[in-house]
């Protein structure tokens, strides 16, 4: 799409998506095992065509990716189902390129645009993001999500640092120390516990 009047992001949060922008929805068909794991593939997607324009790209857990800590790129990842039965995911990027941002997000986030010094092309960064998707989901397809996870570990910027992970339940305050191969977030607690979570906000203390 140009652009998006009603963006939105996990939890039903808007998501702010102005003209200049690419946003695209892919649909997928994972084996059921693998679709939670999908947002972390998709980032690691994301990461590897930024890393092609020369940004050193991270991937903040769950479905964010940054670039000096600013969040350049959202995923959503939805599952769904058809009359028949079979099921399948919709795979929602939203990537800043060339599009303004409001100033309240000026310092959370940024532009490729801003980054790069220049406007980027946005057909070449889809058709490269395409690609790049096409490899991490065949991989995960063909069960070697592992592989793909690895790839997400050594891009990471929530793994090894003391995070708190908001959720409906309260706030949890450890150290990110894993994910699963279900994509999530392992954290160790003060008391010692590793706690799993599936979903919730990371916010990154130290």
């Amino acid at each position: 799409a140009e652009e998006q009047e009603a963006g939105r992001g996990r939890l039903g949060r808007s998501w702010h998506s102005a003209a200049g922008g690419l946003y695209a929805t892919v649909v997928l068909r994972p084996p059921p095992w693998a679709l939670r794991a999908l947002s972390l593939a998709a980032s690691v997607a994301v990461a590897r065509v930024l890393g092609l324009l020369g940004l050193d790209a991270r991937v903040k857990w769950p479905n964010d990716v940054q670039v000096a800590g600013r969040k350049v790129c959202g995923i959503l990842v939805e599952a769904a189902a058809e009359p028949g039965g079979a099921a399948y995911a919709l795979a929602g990027i939203g990537l800043n390129v060339n599009n303004a941002l409001p100033e309240e997000l000026a310092g959370a986030a940024a532009t490729l645009r801003e980054l790069l010094g220049r406007p980027v092309p946005r057909l070449p960064l889809l058709l490269k993001l395409l690609e790049e998707l096409d490899d991490v989901y065949s991989r995960v397809k063909e069960g070697r999500l592992g592989e793909v996870l690895a790839e997400w570990k050594r891009r990471s910027s929530t793994l090894g640092r003391v995070v708190r992970v908001e959720t409906p339940e309260g706030a949890f305050m450890g150290v990110a120390v894993d994910v699963s191969e279900e994509g999530a977030l392992l954290v160790k607690l003060g008391s010692g516990e590793v706690k799993e979570f599936h979903a919730g906000d990371v916010v990154h203390l130290r």
